[in-house]
C-alpha cells in the first residue's frame, strides 16, 4: 500500500514538472504535501512540498496552514513565526487574524526571546481590535519590562478607558 502512495507522489511530482500554470502547480504540490504527510508519514518532505506550494502562491491558505501545523509539531520556532506572519497577513477573517497574531506574539516572547517582535504582533491585534484585553495586558507587561514608559502610558490609558465608571 505504501508503494502505491509513493507512486502517487512520483506521479504528482512529474505533473508539477510538466505544468506551467502556477495555480495548478500549487494545487499539485499541496496534494503531494498531503500524500507525504498523511499517507506516507514523511513530514520533512511534506514541508518541502507545502513550502513550494506557498512559493507558487504566496497567499495559499491551505499550504500556509499545513506549514503552520508541521513547523509547530517540529518545534521549528523561527520558521513557524515566519509562516504565522504570512498567514496573519493573508487571512481575511479578523477573529482568525487576531488568534494568529496572538500566537505569534507568544512565540516571539517565549521561544524566540524577541519582545520587539511580540510587541509588533500585539500592535497588529490592537489595530484590529483596540479593546483586546489579552493584547493590552501583554503590551503592558512587555512595555514595563523594556522600560518603554511612553508606550506603557498609552496602553494604560486605553485600559483605563475600557473600565466602566462603576469599576473605576
Amino acid at each position: 500500500l505504501n508503494e502505491a502512495w509513493l507512486a502517487a507522489k512520483r506521479m504528482l511530482g512529474r505533473k508539477v514538472e510538466l505544468t506551467y500554470d502556477a495555480t495548478e502547480r500549487a494545487e499539485l504540490l499541496r496534494r503531494m504535501g498531503s500524500v507525504l504527510e498523511e499517507l506516507i508519514g514523511d513530514s520533512a518532505k511534506a514541508v518541502e512540498a507545502y513550502a513550494k506550494a506557498a512559493g507558487e502562491d504566496p497567499q495559499d491558505p491551505v499550504a500556509l496552514e499545513a506549514l503552520d501545523r508541521l513547523y509547530a509539531t517540529a518545534n521549528e520556532h523561527s520558521k513557524l513565526a515566519e509562516v504565522l506572519e504570512r498567514r496573519a497577513n493573508v487571512e481575511t477573517d479578523d477573529s482568525l487574524r487576531i488568534e494568529i497574531w496572538l500566537r505569534l506574539a507568544q512565540l516571539a516572547e517565549t521561544q524566540l526571546a524577541s519582545p520587539e517582535r511580540a510587541i509588533e504582533a500585539l500592535t497588529q491585534v490592537t489595530g484590529i481590535d483596540p479593546r483586546n484585553t489579552e493584547a493590552i495586558g501583554s503590551l503592558v507587561r512587555l512595555y514595563e519590562r523594556k522600560a518603554q514608559w511612553s508606550d506603557l502610558l498609552d496602553v494604560l490609558r486605553t485600559q483605563a478607558e475600557m473600565v466602566g465608571p462603576a469599576e473605576k
